[in-house]
């Protein structure tokens, strides 16, 4: 449902026009900030928390950790290869431009307020970016894990047919995911909601 209220002016150019505009612009915001916030204590490196990708692969770096999951009830033959791929992608993460510029938009925008301009070069729906090459990490830990996926990027369908549903209400259902007829898909939002302002 976020997705869709990013930037996708069938959605924003209605709720702007309503009664219900500015509380909208500002919730969304919000989200945006704590989705922000969230995303990057799960990527983010010198954490203790083992909700950080970095603290559990190092766990999970540990022989005697590898053979106590191999050797558990849900074991899955190639959990050391599964674990060694989601490293891999995890420090491929790292050298991601994305990801600077938005821990830069969250440590001088969203923790502390700097004055004057910061220029991060975040727009809203950006953070998806790295959101998509957070999944194929968490899903090769699930498999090492648990044995089988979460299967999370087969239910972004099913997500969107819910978000359509969901602002159905509110504006006629478009083929917004791949910018529909009009091209308008990957069109940014201008002044209204933009990050840090």
């Amino acid at each position: 449902m976020y997705a869709r209220c990013t930037e996708f002016h069938d959605i924003i150019d209605v709720m702007s026009d309503g009664m219900e505009g500015w509380g909208f612009l500002t919730i969304r915001d919000a989200q945006h900030r704590d989705l922000i916030v969230t995303l990057m204590g799960v990527v983010e490196r010198g954490q203790d928390r083992t909700a950080c990708l970095g603290v559990l692969l190092k766990m999970l770096g540990d022989p005697q950790v590898i053979e106590e999951v191999k050797r558990g009830p849900l074991r899955h033959p190639e959990a050391a290869e599964l674990i060694a791929a989601a490293r891999c992608d995890y420090e491929d993460l790292h050298v991601e431009t994305m990801l600077k510029s938005l821990r830069m938009l969250r440590d001088k925008m969203i923790a502390h307020v700097e004055r004057g301009e910061v220029k991060h070069g975040v727009r809203l729906g950006d953070e998806r970016q790295i959101l998509l090459k957070v999944i194929p990490i968490v899903e090769k830990i699930a498999k090492a894990l648990r044995g089988e996926e979460y299967h999370l990027m087969e239910l972004r369908e099913e997500w969107a047919s819910n978000a359509d549903f969901f602002w159905s209400h509110v504006a006629r259902p478009q083929e917004w995911r791949g910018g529909g007829e009009d091209g308008d898909g990957d069109k940014k939002i201008g002044n209204a909601g933009t990050v840090g302002t």
